[in-house]
């Protein structure tokens, strides 16, 4: 399931149900790349044709288990300081669903869908309302409205590719030779501050501004403008 290479991590899918023993090996890889200090990226992708649009059917046995397991999964991916890049292929709807918001980067196909059914859990359905605004959260979650790949895009919540894995790949790279540090903090700005006022955001990134200011990286890009040569960032 998990792969590391240099500074990249990979995730593979290899199931469309999500199931309980999933759910708690996908948080046992996330508890590991927390504390995975050489990885910047993370990209998670499936080998089905879709991104988990199903769930677990047990007809009620052990029901609250199920989605406790799950929610502690997403919560642990939710905590990842590491950019996450999602291939959304296919139907993506569910605990996938609940899985793409919580990346920070989407790409996926013209055969990309969106939808949701049920309840919903691990707070998908503040991060959605969020990502692409209430009112299309309500037609999705309420209406029972299906998104296409070209709405998706449209509503910012998507960016479609003719080969989505390629497009992820080469973005990796590119990510993967910036600054660890600097893009970390980026996230954290921008994920804390939407839920700060608007004078607690500035404070915030601040805060953040001053820590990179202070950091090994900093230096190093400082040095390698001065010196015409690429930068060699430790995420220091």
């Amino acid at each position: 399931m998990l792969s590391i290479h240099e500074q990249i991590a990979t995730v593979t899918l290899t199931a469309t149900t999500m199931t309980t023993q999933l759910a708690a090996q996908l948080r046992d890889v996330a508890e590991q790349l927390q504390y995975a200090e050489q990885v910047s990226i993370v990209i998670i992708q499936a080998t089905s044709p879709h991104f988990l649009p199903y769930v677990e059917d047990d007809g009620g046995v052990g029901h609250y288990a199920f989605y406790n397991q799950v929610t502690m999964m997403l919560e642990a991916w939710a905590r990842l300081p590491q950019v996450i890049m999602a291939v959304i292929d296919g139907a993506c709807a569910q605990i996938g669903l609940s899985i793409a918001c919580l990346a920070d980067l989407r790409i996926g196909s013209e055969a990309t869908t969106i939808a949701h059914t049920g309840l919903a859990l691990g707070g998908v359905a503040k991060r959605f309302s969020q990502l692409v605004g209430k009112g299309v959260a309500m037609h999705v979650f309420v209406g029972g409205h299906v998104m296409d790949a070209q709405e998706a895009q449209l509503r910012g919540f998507l960016r479609v590719e003719a080969s989505p894995q390629a497009a992820v790949e080469q973005l990796a790279k590119q990510l993967s030779a910036q600054s660890k540090i600097a893009m970390q903090y980026t996230k954290e700005s921008i994920l804390r501050g939407s839920d700060l006022t608007f004078q607690q955001a500035l404070l915030h990134e601040m805060d953040l501004y001053m820590l990179v200011q202070t950091s090994h990286d900093r230096l190093e890009g400082v040095e390698a403008y001065l010196q015409k040569r690429a930068p060699q960032f430790k995420g220091e």
